[in-house]
């Protein structure tokens, strides 16, 4: 089970491999290639611009876990020393 290969196959070969490319060809290829370098770093732009969001998100949650404590520390702080109070009185 032998593969035979004869001049025209050879021929066939050399003249599919051997064109060149036209100057269309090659602005369609250089247009090819630009459009994918854009597309890349428009997705990576988009990449840091959604960390940089998530981690504004972070850091405004964890500020109001700081800012609620305090704040019912003042506000209920009163509640509590009022109701202690009056409940001395009665």
């Amino acid at each position: 089970m032998g593969l035979e290969v004869d001049k025209n196959d050879i021929d066939e070969l050399k003249e599919a491999h051997g064109q060149e490319l036209t100057t269309e060809d090659l602005k369609k290829f250089n247009c090819v290639q630009q459009q994918e370098v854009v597309e890349k770093s428009l997705s990576e732009k988009q990449e840091v611009v959604a960390k940089q969001q998530i981690s504004g998100t972070i850091r405004e949650i964890l500020k109001a876990r700081e800012t609620v404590p305090l704040y019912i520390e003042r506000h209920h702080s009163y509640s509590a020393l009022t109701m202690r109070t009056n409940a001395k009185l009665i």
